[in-house]
């Protein structure tokens, strides 16, 4: 019983105090974690890049998505519509109107308060076996 009793201690002792001094190892890893806790965190995205600021203490950042400080998500950006080309046809015009080729799938041109951008329509079955067919288009 004695004995079952000094290994107990002993565990008890082991936990309570540890032993031995951290290796090379485990210091050279928390040093390398300051370092990247000091240097911050950067993510280029489609406009620019985003940033953590400099009083954060823990980060991470992946491209094209964001950076994360101190727990706290900061996404990229959303990129600005570009643009859609003049020559293509307004996509509230092409919804809904005939057409022959089942699947095609032609560009359009979504034209908001907020600027112009490209979408397409695609040609689908409304109900009927056979043609006409009608574009169906995203917005």
């Amino acid at each position: 019983m004695n004995r079952l009793k000094l290994l107990l201690l002993g565990c008890v002792a082991v936990l309570a105090f540890g032993c031995g001094t951290p290796s090379d190892e485990v210091l050279l890893e928390s040093e390398t974690q300051s370092t990247q806790e000091l240097t911050g965190c950067t993510a280029t995205c489609e406009q620019g890049s985003v940033s953590c600021p400099a009083t954060t203490t823990t980060c991470s950042s992946t491209h094209y998505v964001g950076v994360t400080c101190d727990g706290i998500p900061i996404p990229c950006p959303p990129p600005e519509p570009q643009e859609c080309d003049p020559s293509l046809p307004l996509c509230t015009t092409l919804q809904g109107q005939l057409c022959n080729s089942l699947n095609a799938e032609t560009p359009c041109c979504i034209v908001e308060t907020s600027g112009s951008w490209e979408s397409s329509c695609v040609c689908f079955r409304a109900g009927a076996t056979r043609p006409p067919y009608r574009w169906a288009c995203a917005f």
